[in-house]
Order: C-alpha cells, then structure tokens, then sequence
C-alpha cells in the first residue's frame, strides 16, 4: 500500500460505520423518493437562517453588516414572506406531487453496499457542480435572450435588484422543475454513489444561496 493511498482508505474506513449505521437504521427513509426532497429544502431553509438573521440585525450588527453588497436595501417582512410563500408553493403544488408519482411507478432505490472513498466523494461532487453549472448557463442565458421565455418563466426570479438569502428559490414553477431534474439526472449520468449524490444537493443549496445572498464574503480576509 502506496502513503498516496492511505488517507483516502482511511476515510473510507471512516465513511463505511457511518454508512453501515445508516443503511441497518434508516434504509426505508434513506430509499424513498422524497428524501432528496426533504434534504434539499431543509437544507435549503437552514443555510437561509444565517443569512436572514444578518439582514434582520442590519446596521446593528456592523462586524457582518459591512460586507453586505447594498447596505441600504434591506429585505421587508413582505418581501421575505412573499419568497417563502413562492417556495413552499412550488414544493408542494409541483415537487412533492412529482416525487410521489415517481414513488408509486418505481420500487424503492437500492443502496449500495460500500461507502465512497474521499476521492470519489469529492470528484463526484465536483464534477457534479460543474455539469449543473454548464448546464444552467445554457438555460439562464437563454431565458435572457428569448423575451418570451424570460417574460413567461423567469421574470419572477429578478423581481428583487437586490438580492437575499430567501429569494434564491423564488422562481416560476417550470425553471424549479427544471433545475430538479439536472439535479436527479446529473449524479445518474455520472454513475455517482448516493452518498455522493447527497452530498452534491446540500452542496448545490449552498452554492446557490451563498450567491443571491447579498454579502460579499470573500472580502471577510481581506
């Protein structure tokens, strides 16, 4: 055995108990459909929390208030429940019942024996990022470009110039459905373990909150 190789077994090995407990204690609620659901939007809402909690304090809090990008445009309590309202929406009238018909038509997803090792749990969420990057790209320019579609579809998504944590999944029912579908079909095409694939959702909040959410945090070393 190479040094190269030691720590990536080594997490492995650290992988595989947490893995093993995960499957012999939790595999019905591991396998269902909804549960990439139930990740991604409590995910999604926990990651909101820091963000919104800095907003509410604004000014008062000024060590974090200075690296907001607009400092004077602070979001209102009808401007957060109108995003929460456009979310949950969304999830229950479009999401949920998706993934109960996917449910009903197909059996419970297998889960793997083994646990990924830190390469391949890395790299598959990696590449992952980069694939849904590349492919929303395409589909956000195009719903720039064609006044139909942005009128019909996208509009709603800008209806705030300044940017907050909540307004990241404010979209129109057909771009939500969309992005859920590149995120399903991407891990499935890349072949990625489930773990993997769950860790590349949470991943994927992130990265899509932390840029609408209105701070400037690569400034925080500076």
């Amino acid at each position: 055995m190479s040094i190269l190789t030691f720590p990536i077994l080594k997490v492995e090995y650290r992988l595989k108990p947490v893995w093993d407990h995960l499957k012999l204690h939790h595999s019905n609620t591991l396998r269902s459909p909804l549960f990439p659901i139930i990740l991604t939007v409590s995910s999604y809402f926990v990651l909101c929390v820091p963000y919104l909690i800095c907003d509410l304090m604004g000014e008062k809090w000024p060590v974090v208030h200075r690296f907001k990008i607009q400092k004077s445009r602070i979001p209102t309590s009808a401007m957060l429940l109108r995003c929460l309202g456009v979310t949950l929406y969304n999830h229950l009238l479009l999401v949920l019942p998706a993934a109960v018909a996917q449910w009903a038509w197909r059996p419970p997803i297998p889960l793997p024996e083994r646990a990924p090792d830190l390469l391949e749990l890395t790299g598959g969420v990696t590449a992952n990022l980069l694939l849904f990057d590349f492919q929303y790209f395409i589909w956000h320019l195009l719903h720039h470009r064609i006044r139909w579609l942005y009128l019909t579809f996208h509009a709603i998504h800008h209806d705030y110039v300044a940017p907050f944590a909540l307004a990241t999944q404010c979209l129109g029912g057909w771009e939500l459905v969309t992005v859920g579908f590149w995120t399903t079909l991407d891990p499935i095409l890349l072949r990625c373990h489930v773990l993997t694939t769950w860790a590349f959702m949470v991943a994927h909040v992130y990265v899509s909150v932390e840029d609408h959410c209105g701070y400037d945090l690569s400034t925080v070393h500076r």
